[in-house]
């Protein structure tokens, strides 16, 4: 779920809740980290954005996690965005760069300083996709 977030509805909120689960609580996040730090991303692909994007402006992406997937949230030029992506839909790949692949888009992320610094968050992520996904694993036979 993409959506354009820079004037707050209700309705995208409940929406929003509804596809990957409400915020964690505030003593979670205290306890936990939820939220990465800024994301260089290289690439947007398959995104459907009102204004055509410029290498002028920096792109950078901060992914929360949520209990049934995660949110992405970025801001290009003056418009804020979001993108709902439960973890059923997940796919991340780390080659040249780190990607997350959801619905037909695709975000390609630098390996830079702050992707390092981001670590052990991004493998955080992989272990909660990985939990939220178990129950649903049949292997051959269905061990």
């Amino acid at each position: 779920m993409f959506y354009n977030n820079s004037y707050k509805e209700k309705l995208l909120d409940a929406a929003l809740n509804d596809l990957v689960g409400s915020p964690f609580s505030i003593w979670h996040r205290f306890k936990h980290r939820v939220g990465s730090n800024y994301l260089k991303v290289v690439e947007f692909r398959n995104f459907d954005f009102e204004k055509p994007l410029t290498d002028d402006y920096f792109k950078k992406i901060v992914i929360e996690l949520r209990p049934k997937g995660i949110v992405i949230h970025f801001k290009i030029q003056t418009e804020t965005f979001v993108w709902a992506v439960p973890y059923y839909q997940l796919h991340l790949y780390n080659t040249d760069f780190f990607s997350i692949h959801a619905q037909g888009k695709a975000i390609l992320i630098e390996k830079e300083k702050n992707f390092e610094r981001n670590q052990a968050f991004l493998n955080k992520l992989i272990e909660l996709k990985n939990i939220a996904l178990e129950p649903h694993f049949e292997g051959p036979n269905g061990i």
